[in-house]
């Protein structure tokens, strides 16, 4: 499921980024360091068309995606975490006090001859805070 002529929000935004819709119907780079912080909980998506501020872009919200972004994630079936690092996935839950733990998804299948991966994408609708 992809939304088309979406808007970036104040950030430039790139393919295989994980963003969060704004409640101004805009995306920015979502990350994991604060628990209440919209990124956290609000829809997630991965970015499929580079876009800059303010400008049209449009996200993936449920499926699968191909990219060269996320070169940690190297086993197909991996369970995939929202990160820390703005607009980043990983394969590593986030470990520090008040940081938002959210599984985003699953790595579907690892390429070792180009270092692509199919990432698939099924962010989960609720997180925690860790203490």
């Amino acid at each position: 499921t992809v939304l088309y002529s979406e808007t970036a929000g104040a950030s430039t935004i790139t393919f295989g980024q994980l963003c969060y819709r704004t409640q101004n119907e805009t995306w920015e780079l979502a990350d994991a360091t604060t628990a209440n912080a919209a990124a956290a909980f609000n829809m997630l998506g991965i970015c499929v068309k580079s876009s800059t501020s303010t400008n049209p872009t449009s996200i993936l919200i449920n499926g699968f995606v191909e990219t060269t972004t996320y070169t940690t994630v190297v086993k197909s079936g991996e369970p995939l975490y929202m990160s820390i690092t703005p607009g980043s996935i990983t394969k590593t839950a986030p470990t520090t006090s008040g940081n938002a733990v959210r599984l985003i998804g699953n790595t579907f299948w690892d390429s070792n001859n180009n270092s692509k991966k199919i990432i698939y994408f099924n962010p989960e609708k609720t997180w925690i805070e860790l203490t």
